[in-house]
């Protein structure tokens, strides 16, 4: 340990004191007594494994928190204070002693700090919302679109708790940016559970370009969103059906797969979802499988009456990992049947 802070505060090369960090992390516990080295690696610029270092001071554990929780409210550096606040957070309960600490740094000078301390108090298992919730409804109206982005998704973890927020939620779905109303649209759904609010604008960000800046890809995380809607998203299956034609494979599995989770309120998708699997070509056996998996959930009787026209469609499953390598073609079908009669027409 000593010969690697050594190299971590003297050694010239970014490179070498990068790696000296990776070693410490990987000791673990016995790495304690580089805390306070590690804590003043978190100011290095230079350091090649810098991203590594809340992460080291997380796997040295329990005994480092007393040093850590003391940076992070005294240390005049705000990179340093934050790495803290990381840091802690990646420790989850075992920092649980850390809880005042962190509540004290969510009154920073330093909106990041803030918005770290913020969310680590979620990570430690803090159960009091009340303290963290001001300070990300102020962070959703940052001009920092990453810092905004964080805050709303956020508040969506904190779930009925944030329900305080729901203000600022929505108005952030009036956004410019299409990613800030995607995060706002679900974090709202998550803490109000108001469909008929979030559904649309979900719906509607599914035809934003996928090359879109603030996220690589809106269209397919609307989708994502909607499948975890489930039923409740039933308005959005016009424009998830839609969107099943997208050039983009990565929506087309997505939208596919909400359509399943939304249930047989997705029965006017069945039509489209009978295509993909009876096209041979383009689609993937990946877009056949996750056809057949909604097909599954929407109409099971629907599904077995394709199942046995297309023999394929059983080892597309298979190869796909929906059913057990083991299951038998009639057993499954069978199971399917017997969905069939639950559910009823």
């Amino acid at each position: 340990v000593t010969e690697l802070v050594d190299v971590l505060k003297q050694d010239r090369s970014p490179y070498r004191r990068g790696l000296a960090v990776d070693a410490l992390e990987r000791m673990g516990p016995g790495a304690k007594d580089a805390v306070p080295a590690l804590i003043e690696a978190l100011n290095d610029p230079g350091v090649f494994g810098r991203f590594t270092v809340p992460m080291a001071l997380a796997k040295i554990g329990s005994v480092a928190v007393p040093e850590i929780k003391r940076a992070m409210n005294e240390h005049g550096s705000a990179r340093v204070r934050r790495g803290c606040a990381k840091a802690l957070g990646m420790m989850g309960p075992a920092a649980g002693e850390a809880a005042d600490a962190l509540q004290k740094a969510l009154h920073d000078p330093d909106a990041d700090v803030r918005m770290a301390a913020a969310e680590s108090l979620g990570r430690i298992g803090h159960e009091n919302a009340a303290d963290r919730v001001p300070v990300l409804e102020k962070a959703v109206s940052d001009s920092d679109e990453s810092l905004k982005g964080r805050a709303i998704r956020e508040l969506g973890q904190i779930g009925p708790s944030a329900k305080n927020a729901t203000p600022t939620l929505r108005a952030a779905l009036r956004d410019s940016e299409p990613g800030i109303c995607l995060d706002a649209a679900y974090s709202l759904w998550r803490t109000d559970r108001n469909a008929e609010e979030v559904v649309p604008v979900l719906a509607e960000l599914l035809e934003v370009p996928t090359e879109y800046r603030y996220r690589v890809n809106v269209p397919a995380t609307a989708a994502y969103y909607l499948g975890r809607i489930g039923p409740a998203a039933k308005a959005a299956v016009p424009a998830l059906t839609s969107a099943i034609q997208h050039p983009k494979e990565s929506v087309r599995t997505r939208a596919i797969d909400a359509l399943g989770r939304i249930g047989p309120a997705a029965e006017p998708a069945v039509p489209a979802l009978i295509d993909i699997i009876k096209a041979p070509s383009p689609n993937s056996t990946n877009e056949i499988g996750f056809a057949l998996q909604a097909l599954t959930r929407i109409d099971p009787e629907t599904a077995v009456a394709i199942i046995q026209e297309h023999p394929g469609a059983f080892k597309a499953l298979k190869q796909q990992d929906y059913i057990s390598a083991n299951m038998q073609y009639e057993a499954y079908l069978d199971s399917l049947r017997r969905k069939a009669q639950r559910t009823g027409p």
